[in-house]
């Protein structure tokens, strides 16, 4: 790129100068209709059409539901609902990173017997805990 614009100096003894083309606002859409999925068979299409007109109105609903309930909490309630939450878990600690990992824990979890506990840590590691006898 030096070469050329010292070759362009050199050339026509001025240094060039550049702007930016700007394009049309149809030219700027291209691709606009392209496909971003495989359509596949047309067996493939028939299943994903079924998929969506059994997904679609159930999650309509979902979110017709969720609305409702979110336009009745009362706020007020809700904060006095957590402050005694946090009161109540002011006495426990998340201690796992304490001992699970040397860069902190990402995430904890019991299996579903209450016999294990695994710890996932930002160093990668995975650490896995028995069930301690008192």
């Amino acid at each position: 790129m030096k070469k050329i614009l010292t070759n362009k100096i050199l050339t026509d003894g001025k240094v060039p100068t550049f702007s930016k083309k700007i394009e049309k606002a149809e030219e700027t859409r291209v691709g606009e209709n392209e496909l971003f999925y495989f359509e596949g068979s047309l067996e493939l299409k028939q299943v994903r059409l079924a998929i969506a007109k059994y997904s679609i109105p159930k999650s309509a609903f979902r979110l017709a539901i969720t609305k409702k309930k979110f336009m009745e909490i009362d706020r007020i309630q809700e904060s006095i609902d957590y402050e005694k939450y946090l009161q109540r878990m002011k006495h426990f600690e998340f201690s796992n990173s304490q001992f699970a990992d040397d860069r902190g824990c990402a995430r904890g979890r019991i299996s579903p017997n209450n016999e294990l506990y695994g710890v996932a840590g930002w160093s990668g590691n995975c650490t896995v805990f028995s069930k301690l006898l008192y």
